[in-house]
């Protein structure tokens, strides 16, 4: 199955990926490949209630346990340009059995970088039959095992044939740019929805809300900063 996680800037879909990494690694205990982003893989896998223990351990002296969860999912980032349908079907073939669906999720930010009709143009002029292998692969995905999440801010920014592949578009909207939701911000208080379309008939079938509050924000933060990029530049400047 291919969800299609869409919104303009600030919207909520990197809080809610955030969200979701956190419920398949910890508590579905799937594995993830991340494609353009990276995340917190030790605070994912650690148990706050071990380091509450490490603590009271600590005072009396005690030798520390180890913190980390005994069973999680596995987490694997890799960058845009070392994605490759290669990589892909070759990872199914050392991890995945036959025959059983949704064993991995795949989730690729910023996917326009690589699907564009701009993107898909330029890569064929060099290789022939780059648009085809990705078409074909998406198109048997869920046969090798696999899942995706693909992210952008629009479904146009995509090219048409992966459009018709998506089963679910999900769009999210921040709340406190409408009406009463501005009213929110006084209590920094930041209220999303994550409006689901089945998107082969553009049919609404439900919408999500969800919010981070002063006292959530911090853990959010330490699954997927979403600064990261501005940082790292940052430091660039620096050593420079």
């Amino acid at each position: 199955m291919i969800s299609f996680y869409s919104g303009t800037p600030g919207s909520g879909k990197s809080l809610n990926i955030a969200r979701y990494i956190w419920i398949k690694v910890r508590h579905a205990k799937q594995n993830i490949i991340l494609v353009n982003m990276t995340v917190n893989r030790e605070y994912l896998i650690t148990s706050k209630l071990k380091q509450l223990v490490n603590k009271i351990r600590l005072k009396l002296k005690l030798k520390p346990i180890n913190t980390k969860l005994k069973d999680y999912g596995k987490i694997y980032s890799i960058r845009l340009d070392q994605l490759n349908t290669k990589f892909l079907e070759d990872y199914a073939m050392k991890f995945h059995m036959v025959g059983i669906e949704g064993q991995s999720k795949i989730i690729i930010d910023e996917a326009q970088l690589i699907w564009s009709p701009t993107v898909m143009k330029n890569k064929k002029q060099v290789d022939p039959n780059y648009r085809e292998r990705w078409i074909e692969f998406m198109t048997l995905h869920r046969h090798l095992g696999f899942d995706m999440i693909i992210i952008s801010q629009f479904d146009r920014l995509i090219d048409a044939q992966i459009r018709c592949l998506f089963e679910y578009n999900h769009i999210h909207r921040k709340v406190n740019n409408f009406c009463i939701g501005y009213w929110l911000n006084l209590f920094k208080i930041k209220v999303f929805a994550e409006v689901q379309y089945w998107y082969g008939v553009r049919a609404r079938i439900g919408v999500n809300f969800f919010a981070i509050t002063p006292w959530t924000s911090k853990h959010y933060r330490k699954i997927y900063n979403a600064h990261k990029r501005f940082s790292d530049l940052k430091g660039k400047k620096k050593v420079a």
